[in-house]
């Protein structure tokens, strides 16, 4: 069961959800890169842990 609630472009096709509210990736790498600088004045344990969830969003949007 899926459905979409609000505007902008979205599809359903072999059963994953896509949605483009007017995102532009390059301004989304952007904003990726400007959390990596700020995660970098964070405490070690917590920084590494914050970066594999960048990382993970990263994939994503790259992916997409």
């Amino acid at each position: 069961m899926s459905g979409v609630i609000g505007s902008g472009n979205a599809e359903v096709s072999n059963n994953q959800f896509l949605q483009n509210n007017n995102a532009n990736t390059a301004d989304i790498l952007k904003l990726i890169a400007s959390l990596r600088e700020t995660c970098a004045q964070f405490p070690e344990d917590i920084r590494d842990e914050i970066i594999i969830d960048i990382e993970d969003v990263e994939a994503e949007v790259i992916r997409f």
